[in-house]
């Protein structure tokens, strides 16, 4: 996994500590050249993906010491397919795992979701439909782990107060966390946003993006809700990236700090 410091800037002629920030168009142009131009597989991409996300959530439910479970709310689209991914992960590792599906509507599950959907089930575990009133239920007071991955870059505001995500987000924030790791962006942010958006449910502890910084990780008020920042490379080749930053006439740049001032 790599840092935010740690990841490949460009592969454009530019300096090193200047990267270009994956707004939400980009990021999804780099994932469709992945796998219409380059023929890669999606669920492969996903898989790498998934796997980060659980490997942070497994070492902060180690370093947290509690006994209670990593609650897992998983939405329909690739998102949460990420999500069911790093659950399965957990799970593998023996850590306690609470999955719910977060989905309004059956007939708008993504592909990729719905295959890790299907591989989740086939394997025997529990998967529950989440309904208000299930988390305070099932886990009280005690101390757990949340995992949101209900959301991701491809979100658009406004955010839907009476919408069944906001709905767990809201839940899951309201018991005993003791963090809450984000999959690619804390659900219902708006990535190319900066103000006048409403505040996602549930902020962070730990973001962990995919492939690169999206730009309203870092810049406030986007930027206070992520919590700590992990940049994991989940394997988009240089190829990719270059030819959609190529596409871009105007780019959002970001300035490394730490590759500026020679931090190795």
């Amino acid at each position: 996994m790599t840092t935010p410091s740690e990841t490949p800037a460009t592969d454009l002629s530019r300096p090193s500590w200047l990267r270009p920030l994956w707004h939400r168009k980009l990021a999804q142009d780099i994932d469709a050249i992945c796998q219409t131009d380059l023929h890669l597989d999606g669920a492969a991409l996903m898989e790498t993906a998934g796997r980060h996300l659980g490997q942070i959530a497994l070492e902060e439910w180690a370093n947290s010491e509690i006994e209670g479970p990593v609650v897992v709310l998983c939405g329909s689209g690739n998102n949460g397919g990420d999500g069911l991914v790093a659950a399965r992960f957990l799970n593998g590792y023996g850590v306690p795992v609470s999955c719910y599906f977060v989905c309004e509507d059956s007939l708008k599950i993504s592909r990729l979701c719905r295959r890790q959907h299907s591989t989740w089930l086939a394997l025997g575990l529990p998967l529950m439909d989440y309904k208000p009133g299930v988390l305070k239920e099932q886990h009280g007071a005690n101390p757990i782990l949340g995992l949101d991955a209900i959301w991701g870059i491809g979100f658009q505001p406004p955010l839907r107060p009476d919408a069944l995500g906001t709905k767990a987000l809201q839940e899951l924030g309201e018991l005993n966390l003791v963090g809450v790791v984000a999959a690619d962006v804390p659900s219902g942010m708006a990535v190319d946003l900066f103000e006048q958006q409403t505040p996602p449910p549930l902020p962070a502890t730990i973001t962990v993006t995919f492939g690169d910084l999206k730009p309203a990780q870092v810049v406030s008020p986007g930027r206070t809700v992520c919590g700590a920042l992990e940049v994991a490379d989940i394997g988009f080749p240089v190829q990719a990236r270059t030819l959609a930053i190529s596409g871009e006439p105007e780019q959002l740049l970001y300035a490394d700090p730490d590759q500026l001032l020679g931090d190795d």
